[in-house]
């Protein structure tokens, strides 16, 4: 697959917007402790901790826990200021997946339909009382 097609249809799914959002929402002013120091082990254990860190992307040396903020923009790139961008891009997908199924109703409306048809026989059959 060429390299330029890999972006295209990647900034072009609503599910990325989707995720985003969905993920600086929840981590958004979240500390997560942190469980696994590096240097970690038995022959690391007269390091002060001002010179440990976090095994977790986004975090810095010193601290025994991680950001949200700051895991989502290491790892992802994501950042909560997208969320309401990317609201206004679901929404401008949602506009336009329904004006293309309108268009493509209106041009298909010339094809009978055996529903269509079976619901006139309905009808006539009532009447004829």
């Amino acid at each position: 697959m060429q390299k330029w097609a890999k972006y295209w249809m990647a900034w072009t799914n609503p599910l990325r917007y989707a995720f985003e959002s969905i993920l600086t929402l929840q981590l958004h002013g979240k500390i997560m402790d942190c469980s696994n120091m590096i240097p970690s082990g038995d022959s690391y254990t007269d390091i002060p901790s001002t010179s440990k860190v976090c095994a977790w992307l986004g975090a810095s040396i010193g601290n025994d826990f991680v950001r949200g903020d700051e895991y989502l923009d290491a790892a992802f790139g994501y950042s909560f200021a997208h969320v309401w961008r990317n609201l206004g891009i679901l929404f401008g997908f949602a506009v336009g997946f329904l004006v293309i199924e309108a268009v493509g109703v209106e041009l298909c409306m010339g094809y009978n339909s055996t529903t269509d048809l079976s619901l006139k026989l309905i009808v006539n059959e009532k009447n004829d009382f």
